[in-house]
C-alpha cells in the first residue's frame, strides 16, 4: 500500500484543481482539511462553508461503480479487492417467520475492519466529487471520506450540496444525513444563507457562537470543525490551553502505571498525539 501512496495522492488530490480528498494516501490529511477551510472562511468572509455527513457511509455504499474505476486508476489493487469484496456476503437471518432460515446475499459497502476500506469508499465517492465542481466553477471541493465540505458564495454552496446529495443516491444508493450535516460563515447570516438555499435541516454555526472545550467547559467566540477551532484569538487560546490542560492531565495518570513499557505504549497513543494533533491545526507563532 506504501508504493501506491504517490498515485493515491494523484488521483485524490490532483484529479480535479478544485477538488481534494485528503483521507487516502495523504500525511496528515485531516489536519490539513482542517487549515485550507479555516484560512479560506478567515480570509473570504463572504464565503459559505456546506459540510455534509453521510448515513452508514461505509456499510452502504454500492460497489458496482467501484470495478471499472480499480482496473482503470489501481490495477495492482484490482485482484486483491476483487478476492476479498468479489463474492456477495450471506446475511442469514432467523426467526423472521419468513420461511427460516432466510439468506439474503449483501453486495453493499465495506466488509468492517477492512483496511481498503476507506480507500474503495473514497475511490467510488470521487468521480462525484468532480461532476459537482465541474457544474460550478467557483466551487471548492474538500473531504476527508464521507466528510465532504463545500466552500462559495452562498448560492453555489447550497447548490452544490443538494447536487451532491442527490448525485450520492442515485449512483452510490446512500443517504446523507442532514441533521449531522453544518453551515458555516464568517460574514453571510443565516437569513441569507437560507435565502440562498441552505437546506432548513442543515444545522446553522454561527462564528462566534459557544463551543465546548476539549476539557468539557465552553467558551463563547467561535466554533469547532473538524476538531480544530475557529473563531476569536480568545477562543482559540481557551481551546488550546484547554487541550494542553487535559494532556498534563493524563501525564500524571501515566506515573501511577506501574510497568514503564505500559507508559511508554500509552504515551505513544495518547497524550504524544493528542499534542502534535493540536499543534498541526494552528499555526501557533
Amino acid at each position: 500500500m506504501r508504493r501506491l501512496r504517490g498515485k493515491f495522492e494523484k488521483y485524490f488530490l490532483h484529479t480535479h484543481d478544485r477538488v481534494r480528498q485528503y483521507a487516502v494516501g495523504v500525511e496528515q490529511g485531516g489536519e490539513l482539511m482542517f487549515r485550507r477551510i479555516a484560512d479560506t472562511l478567515t480570509k473570504y468572509p463572504h464565503l459559505l462553508a456546506v459540510s455534509n455527513d453521510a448515513k452508514k457511509a461505509f456499510q452502504n455504499f454500492d460497489r458496482a461503480p467501484m470495478w471499472d474505476l480499480l482496473e482503470r486508476e489501481f490495477p495492482e489493487l484490482a485482484t486483491l479487492v476483487r478476492f476479498t469484496y468479489g463474492v456477495e456476503s450471506a446475511i442469514v437471518l432467523r426467526d423472521a417467520d419468513l420461511g427460516d432460515p432466510i439468506i439474503v446475499l449483501n453486495a453493499v459497502g465495506a466488509r468492517q475492519g477492512c483496511p481498503l476500506g476507506t480507500m474503495l469508499y473514497a475511490l467510488v465517492q470521487h468521480p462525484l466529487l468532480v461532476e459537482v465542481a465541474e457544474a460550478y466553477d467557483t466551487l471548492e471541493v474538500d473531504a476527508f471520506a464521507d466528510d465532504v465540505t463545500f466552500t462559495a458564495a452562498p448560492p453555489v454552496a447550497c447548490a452544490a450540496n443538494a447536487l451532491y446529495k442527490h448525485l450520492y443516491t442515485l449512483r452510490l444508493n446512500g443517504e446523507l444525513n442532514d441533521a449531522k450535516s453544518s453551515a458555516i460563515s464568517f460574514g453571510v447570516t443565516e437569513a441569507e444563507a437560507r435565502a440562498a438555499g441552505l437546506n432548513e435541516n442543515i444545522p446553522w454555526m454561527h462564528a462566534w457562537m459557544q463551543a465546548e472545550l476539549p476539557d468539557g467547559s465552553v467558551a463563547e467566540g467561535g466554533v469547532i470543525l473538524y476538531g480544530g477551532p475557529i473563531g476569536t484569538p480568545a477562543f482559540v487560546r481557551a481551546f488550546l490551553q484547554a487541550a494542553v490542560d487535559t494532556t498534563a492531565t493524563s501525564f500524571r495518570r501515566l506515573a501511577l502505571m506501574e510497568r514503564r513499557q505500559d507508559r511508554l505504549i500509552m504515551l505513544r497513543q495518547s497524550p504524544s498525539k493528542k499534542l502534535q494533533h493540536v499543534q498541526r491545526l494552528q499555526c501557533l507563532q
